[in-house]
Order: structure tokens, then C-alpha cells, then sequence
């Protein structure tokens, strides 16, 4: 949720400095600025990106592709701002706290892969510990075990009834 959230603010922060862009300058010219232009063009990307998990209706159709989004959007903002940084013509400090909220949504994002990843590992232990068979047997060789004495034993059980 955490994610969600600062990608939703993300895009309210991106939308007011090209609003601030509009009502500094003129109409025709408020998306000339490198800033305002990138944070148009991030918009946009995110919303390609966002579109791939919904239906022609608009559905939620699967979940949003973090790591696309990180790699597509969140990356190639923070590169374009170190590179605005280089030209101070070209830089806008009102650039700097919307840096400092992809890198904490970055750091979310990298979170969530590492949960994953362990949570992985853990559901991959447990297979193998209830299905395969190492220095001990694994609970299907145990259960399959059981399940074959009891067929045995059933096999050997004679029902005698009883004639009155």
C-alpha cells in the first residue's frame, strides 16, 4: 500500500509543477522547460505502464508491474534529473523532493522484491521437506508408506457376518 500511495502523490506532485510551469509562463510555452517536460513525459510513462494491467473496460485485469514501473519510469526520471543537475541552466530545485520520493518508493519496491524473493525460498523448503527425500524420508514417502500398510492390512480384514 505503501507503493501505491507514494506513486499516487508522486503523480499529484508531478501534475502541480506542471501546473506551477503553466501559471508561470505562457500557455504555448509552459511545457518547453526541462523539468515540466519530464515531469509530462513521466506522467505519461506511468500511465502506459499502469494501462498494461487493465482491460479495454478499464479493469483490473492483474497487478501493476512494479518492476516495470521502476525500470521505466521511477530510473529514467532520477537519471534525467542527475543530468539536468549537471547544467544548472537546465535545473529545477523544485525537481529535488520529487527525487527524494522515487527513491523512497524505490526503496519500497526493492522491499517488496526481497519479501518476495524470501518468501519464495521458504515455500521452496517447505516442498521440498514434504515431498522430496533427503537424509530423511519426506512426509509423501511417510504418508505414501502408511497409505500402502493400511491397504495391506485392510486387504487381510475379513468381514464375517453375523447369522441370527
Amino acid at each position: 500500500m505503501e507503493v501505491r500511495n507514494g506513486l499516487v502523490k508522486l503523480m499529484d506532485d508531478l501534475s502541480k509543477l506542471i501546473n506551477d510551469y503553466f501559471a508561470e509562463n505562457a500557455y504555448e510555452n509552459y511545457l518547453k522547460f526541462p523539468a515540466s517536460k519530464l515531469a509530462n513525459e513521466t506522467i505519461f510513462k506511468y500511465y502506459e505502464v499502469i494501462n498494461e494491467s487493465l482491460d479495454e473496460e478499464k479493469n483490473l485485469v492483474k497487478e501493476t508491474d512494479f518492476a516495470k514501473l521502476d525500470n521505466e519510469v521511477l530510473i529514467p526520471f532520477i537519471k534525467t534529473v542527475i543530468d539536468f543537475r549537471k547544467k544548472p541552466e537546465g535545473y529545477d530545485r523544485r525537481l529535488e523532493p520529487l527525487v527524494e520520493l522515487i527513491s523512497n518508493i524505490r526503496k519500497q519496491i526493492s522491499l517488496i522484491k526481497q519479501k518476495s524473493l524470501e518468501f519464495a525460498t521458504m515455500v521452496e523448503n517447505q516442498y521440498i521437506d514434504l515431498m522430496i527425500d533427503r537424509d530423511e524420508k519426506s512426509y509423501f514417502t511417510v504418508l505414501s508408506e502408511i497409505h500402502s500398510i493400511l491397504d495391506e492390512e485392510l486387504e487381510n480384514i475379513t468381514i464375517v457376518e453375523k447369522v441370527d
